[in-house]
Formats: structure tokens, sequence, C-alpha cells
């Protein structure tokens, strides 16, 4: 699998569809919907070459005209998968994301320009005792200083793992690098910057005392990665709860969002918490059925309502919209039923107050498109519109509105069936 990232503006009504094999960035301009409908990037560059001038021919345009341009990134033959990108203050992108190699994991970083040129572009390892070890990203951020960092995961004490967090520069140096965890297996799932400078991780935590219960962790830094506070926010005897997302509230505190077992039952429910800014519980709620039910992402709306996306599993995976008061009270809670799987992996408040989800749907059990869709305040579709070739696996994993107002949509696309690397 590789990665993707499309920009797009509200009124290009039709998706390109991209045809990625290594990690890859596609701008089209919003004039573009004027002219295409759905266009297949192919593999060959040659195929995409003659593809494109026959397009522009076709329409009397040319694609500087068009204000477009596609990108791409990585080392051919490698198994790379998405996992974040943010824009940067100079309007370029940073995209993180993970390498497969052999029998380690690597993370790969790249810096753009805001028109896709590679600025930098590295593969970071980390080595103990002269042996490459598992190093994985998960999250993102730019830093108030003009860098970034980077929340993931490596190899810890013996075989367990740990939570990481790095900080780099913008030429991509090491600054410094933190590790959090201890004889567990602790595994990070997201990232957020903290009102008072610093950060918050949040994952999941093996339970090492002779278990498998899984809770969930929260690590609290400064700055500087220097660690305030670790703790697990709720212990509920017997059942599992897994971490997805995190944000932090106007008013104080955070949220974090995830899955609950519920007691140890087969199934799992979409699980939302509440904590204090020291990281003690204040409320948690649980949604969904019998089966495989969890929150994916949270955001908080302009009113300062907190609005929770995940999956609902009845006959198929579905949109799971639940809305709830800052004190957890119900406000809205729906289930977008389809008879096809859709997944929404990540969400983004727009300027108007709405929400933009992005994820995918598969189109038959081998193939995906990924999907960006929009919902009012009160849950319901305002449009949702589809990229992916027939033949592909196409996932949108991550969406942020840029400082242009367009939608930057990140994901993990593969090639011809054939060429898929799991």
């Amino acid at each position: 699998m590789r990665f993707f990232v499309i920009v797009l503006g509200e009124e290009y009504l039709h998706f390109c569809s991209v045809k990625i094999m290594k990690i890859s960035i596609l701008k089209i301009s919003m004039r573009l919907v004027k002219y295409i409908k759905p266009l297949f990037l192919q593999r060959s560059m040659l195929v995409t070459l003659i593809a494109a001038l026959w397009l522009f021919s076709s329409l009397e345009v040319n694609a500087q005209e068009l204000g477009g341009w596609e990108k791409i990134f990585g080392q051919q033959g490698l198994d790379q998968n998405a996992r974040s990108i943010i824009q940067t203050r100079d309007h370029g992108y940073i995209l993180v994301g993970e390498v497969n190699e052999g029998n380690n994991t690597s993370i790969y970083a790249a810096r753009t320009d805001v028109d896709g040129t590679i600025i930098w572009e590295k593969n970071i390892k980390r080595v103990v005792a002269s042996t490459p070890v598992f190093l994985s990203a998960a999250d993102v951020l730019e830093t108030d200083d003009g860098g970034f960092v980077i929340a993931g995961t490596t190899a810890g004490q013996g075989s367990s793992r740990d939570f990481y967090l790095a900080q780099y520069d913008m030429e991509g140096n090491l600054m410094w690098e933190q590790f959090y965890g201890g004889g567990s297996e602790e595994e990070a799932s997201a990232v957020t910057k903290t009102s008072d400078g610093g950060y918050l991780i949040v994952g999941t935590l093996t339970d090492g005392a002779g278990g498998n219960n899984l809770e969930i962790m929260m690590v609290k830094t400064d700055a500087d990665g220097n660690e305030q506070f670790s703790i697990t926010p709720i212990q509920l005897p017997g059942s599992d709860e897994e971490a997805n997302s995190v944000i932090e509230l106007s008013t104080g505190g955070f949220v974090i969002v995830g899955s609950t077992n519920d007691g140890g039952s087969q199934g799992e429910q979409v699980f939302i918490v509440k904590v204090a800014s020291n990281g003690f519980w204040e409320w948690n709620r649980s949604f969904g059925g019998s089966k495989r039910d969890k929150a994916l992402d949270v955001v908080e709306d302009l009113n300062g309502d907190i609005i929770t996306i995940g999956t609902f599993t009845g006959d198929n995976s579905d949109v799971y919209f639940i809305k709830l008061t800052p004190d957890g009270f119900d406000i809205v809670s729906k289930i977008f039923e389809d008879p096809i799987v859709e997944v929404p992996n990540a969400a983004v408040l727009a300027e108007d107050g709405t929400v933009v989800v992005a994820g995918y749907r598969e189109t038959d059990p081998i193939t995906s498109k990924a999907v960006l869709t929009k919902y009012s305040v009160d849950g319901d579709v305002i449009w949702t519109e589809e990229v992916g070739r027939f033949d592909y696996l196409n996932i949108g994993e991550d969406v942020f509105l840029d400082s242009e107002g367009n939608y930057v949509i990140g994901g993990t696309s593969t090639g011809p069936i054939s060429d898929l690397q799991l």
C-alpha cells in the first residue's frame, strides 16, 4: 500500500481518481471541475503523461491554466502506508507514514513546498545496539518554532513497545526524542497540542500484570517532550478500552474517543471519555450494539459541543455520528445505514461549522474508494463524494482544512490487486 494526498475546494464536486505506487500528493485547482469528471492516472509515467496530454488537448486548455499538479514520493518497491499530513506555515506540507522493509518498520517523512516539490525526504530509523528496532508514526503536528513533532510507537524494554515523541526542525534534523512506558505494551494513536504549549499523547496500554486487558493511556509532556504525568484515566474491571483520537476542549480538559467491550463481552461499543487537564476522569459514555462499534475521531463544534464519528456494525459497517454536550448529554445520535461497508477515519470542522469526514467505502470485498462527506451540525448529510479506481483499494485516512479553505485528504492506495503488499 502507498500514500496519496488530494487537495480540493468545496466547488470540486467530482474527484480525480489516482493510482499511486508510492507516497504522493495530488493538488487540483478548483477550476478543474469545469472540465473533467474522474481522471484515472496510470502507474507508468509515460501513460500518465499521455492521459494528461489527451485530456488537456481535447479540452483545449493546458495544465498551467488548470493550476494542478501531482507528485510521487518514496522508494520504489517498498510497502509504505499513510499516517498523517499537515500544512506548514509556509503553505507547504509535511507527510509522515511508515515503511515496512523486510522484518522492520521505520518512519517515512517528507517536506514539500506549496506546489508539492520535495524539499527533503527521509527514512527515519531507530537503532539500538547496532540493531534496527520497530519505529512507526501515528500523528504529526507543527511546532510553535516552525518545526514538527511525530508521535508514534517504538520498541521498548525487551520485546515491549513504548510511546514515542520526537521533534525535528524544518530541515528534518532531529532536535530531541523521548520515550514513555515500562514493561507493558503501549501503542500511541494520536497527539494534540495543549494550551500550555505542551503535548498530550493517547494510545492503548496492554495490562502488564499477567493479563491481556487493554486500557486507555495518556501521557502529558511539556514543549520539550519531558513527561509531566502518565495515567490510565479510566479502568473498568474485566473490560478492554482503546483510544483512537483526542482533542483539548476550549473550556479545558480533554476528550478521548475509541472503543470498549463493556465488561468483557464479545462486542465493542463507541467509547467517549472526558478527563480534566490533570488527566483525572470526569465522565464517560458508550454507544452501540453487540458487534464491533468504535469511535475513530472527534471534533469540538463552534458551540463547544463534542462531535464523534465512528462505525456501527449491523449487516455492514456504517457511519456513526454522535453529538454530545460538554457535560456528556445526548444531542444527536445517528447511524447511516448503507448496503456497502463504509468507514469514516478522520474529521475536521469546516469554517461554516459543519463537519467534513474522510474515510472509505468498500465497493466489493477487494475494492474500496476513498470518500469525503460533509455533515450538518445535526448530523445530516450535505454532500458526499468518492475517489478511487474500481480495481484499487483507496482508503482516506486523514483530512484537514488548509489556509486557502481547501480540504486536504491523505490516505493509502494500492496498485492493481496483484501488486498488493500486505
